[in-house]
């Protein structure tokens, strides 16, 4: 609490003071506000380690028949770990941060720059 206040609570003030005082929009308490919830909402997932038995999924996907498999994706060793990271933060940022996907095309570009 106290390297929280002191590293980013307090300087987000003074630098939103200081664009106040400029005449411009304040916005560092406001996105360090979205940031601490972020972490606040995933900190259990992300400082905890997590294992799956996957036994009975593995077999499962193994007496598949071809058609079977087209039909129900469920074998990971044949999932698109790409696609699949881009839904997991979409469904992050919509379910969980409550924010919306409107924005992720300039927040694209911005990274692309």
């Amino acid at each position: 609490a106290y390297w929280t206040l002191v590293c980013h609570k307090i300087p987000s003030y003074l630098v939103d003071a200081y664009l106040r005082l400029r005449g411009c929009q304040p916005r560092l308490v406001r996105s360090y506000q979205k940031i601490h919830a972020s972490a606040e909402a995933l900190k259990h997932f992300t400082t905890h380690q997590w294992r799956w038995a996957d036994g009975n999924t593995r077999r499962l996907c193994a007496s598949l028949s071809a058609v079977d498999r087209e039909r129900f994706p469920i074998c990971v060793d044949q999932l698109d770990w790409s696609k699949y990271v881009i839904e997991v933060v979409r469904g992050t940022k919509m379910y969980l941060m409550k924010e919306e996907l409107s924005g992720l095309p300039v927040a694209h570009a911005h990274m692309k720059k």
